[in-house]
């Protein structure tokens, strides 16, 4: 069980971190309500880099996405190499493929 839903752990952590980006979007924008500065001008910039939902909202939908790239991948090539595919660590590619996005996407 550890080994065979590896990527779908993966792509579940994936989808949390989307979520919890889009909530606390959400969150800061009612506060911003509150506060009555919603809707006060600010730059592409200061809302990317001033608020804390907005480097997560950028990583955060890049990882399912990745993630799923990597799964269609593994696919297509269990496919089409099934002899080699068979003698290969399986679990090993998974691993690899959750390496690639967290690099992917924090060294963009």
């Amino acid at each position: 069980m550890r080994t065979k839903y590896v990527m779908f752990w993966a792509l579940s952590i994936g989808n949390f971190l989307n979520g919890l980006s889009f909530v606390l979007a959400g969150v800061f924008r009612i506060r911003a309500l509150i506060q009555g500065t919603y809707y006060d001008h600010i730059d592409n910039n200061e809302c990317l880099l001033g608020t804390p939902f907005g480097i997560m909202m950028v990583i955060a939908g890049q990882i399912p996405a990745l993630l799923n790239v990597f799964t269609t991948f593994d696919k297509v090539v269990a496919l089409q190499f099934a002899p080699f595919y068979r003698g290969q660590p399986i679990f090993l590619h998974k691993y690899v493929y959750i390496a690639l996005t967290v690099i992917l996407t924090t060294f963009q």
